[in-house]
C-alpha cells in the first residue's frame, strides 16, 4: 500500500501547499511530490490497461454469450410437441460445450494476467483466438457437427449451424468504426512523415523514407479490407492483423 495514496486526490499546487504547511523541508517535500506524481501516473496507466483488457475479453465473450442464448431458446423449442431425440441430444451437447468454454474464458478474464491474444498465441490457436470458435478443438467441432447432421430430415434447425464465425452486427460496427478511425489517424501520421522526409532529403531516399512509404501502403490495404468486411465478420483488435 502506497503510504502517500491519500494525497493522490490533490493537485500538485494543493499538495505543495499541504506539505509546506506541514513543515516539510524542500528536499523531502519534492521527494513526496515526485512519488505521488509517479503513483498517480501508474494509477492512470493501470486504469487504461484494465479498460483495454476488459474490452478485449468482452469482445471475445459477448458473441459466445449471444450464441448461448440462441441455443438455449432452441432447446426450449425442441422440447415442445413431439421432441426428436437426435435434435435434443445435439442441442444439449452443443450447449454444454458453449457453457464450459464460457466458464473457462471468464475465469481467465478474471485473473487480469493476460489478454485473449496473449493466451491464444501461447496455445497456438488459429487466428490468434480472435473469435470464440478458435478456442474450441477441431475434434469437438466435428463431433458436434456430426450430431446436428444426424437430426432426421425435416427437423433440423435450418438457420442454425454450430460454431459459425459470426458476431452481433451492432458490436461489429463499433469495432469496424474504431479500426477505421485508427487507420485514418495513422495514415495522416505516415503522410506527414513522408512529406517531411521527402523535403529533407531533396529527392533522395533512405531506409526511413522507404519504411514510411511501406507503412502507408499497408494502411491503405488495411482500410480496403476493413471497409469490405461483412457486417457479421469478426475483426481483429489491431489493423496490422487485417493484412494477415
Amino acid at each position: 500500500m502506497f503510504k502517500y495514496a491519500h494525497f493522490a486526490t490533490l493537485t500538485a499546487n494543493e499538495l505543495h501547499k499541504v506539505l509546506t504547511e506541514k513543515g516539510k523541508r524542500p528536499i523531502e517535500r519534492d521527494q513526496i511530490m515526485a512519488e505521488v506524481a509517479a503513483y498517480k501516473e501508474q494509477q492512470r496507466t493501470d486504469k487504461i490497461r484494465k479498460a483495454k483488457h476488459d474490452s478485449m475479453w468482452r469482445e471475445l465473450i459477448e458473441p459466445l454469450s449471444n450464441e448461448m442464448r440462441t441455443v438455449y431458446n432452441m432447446g426450449r423449442y425442441a422440447k415442445q410437441g413431439y421432441p426428436i431425440k437426435a435434435r435434443l441430444h445435439a442441442i444439449e451437447a452443443y450447449s454444454e460445450v458453449l457453457s464450459k468454454l464460457n466458464r473457462k474464458l471468464r475465469a481467465q478474464w478474471a485473473t487480469y494476467n493476460k489478454t485473449p491474444t496473449q493466451i491464444a498465441k501461447e496455445k497456438g490457436l488459429p487466428n490468434n483466438g480472435s473469435h470464440w470458435i478458435d478456442w474450441v478443438p477441431d475434434k469437438i467441432k466435428t463431433a458436434i457437427a456430426e450430431m446436428f447432421n444426424e437430426i432426421p430430415h425435416g427437423f433440423k434447425a435450418k438457420s442454425k449451424t454450430p460454431f459459425e464465425r459470426k458476431i452481433p452486427k451492432d458490436m461489429n460496427s463499433k469495432k469496424k468504426a474504431s479500426l477505421i478511425r485508427t487507420i485514418k489517424t495513422e495514415t495522416g501520421k505516415a503522410e506527414r512523415e513522408i512529406a517531411m522526409l521527402t523535403d529533407l532529403l531533396k529527392g533522395e531516399t533512405n531506409a526511413e523514407l522507404e519504411a514510411a512509404k511501406e507503412e502507408l501502403q499497408n494502411l491503405n490495404r488495411a482500410l480496403e479490407v476493413v471497409l469490405a468486411a461483412p457486417d457479421d465478420e469478426p475483426l481483429p483488435y489491431v489493423w496490422q492483423s487485417l493484412l494477415k
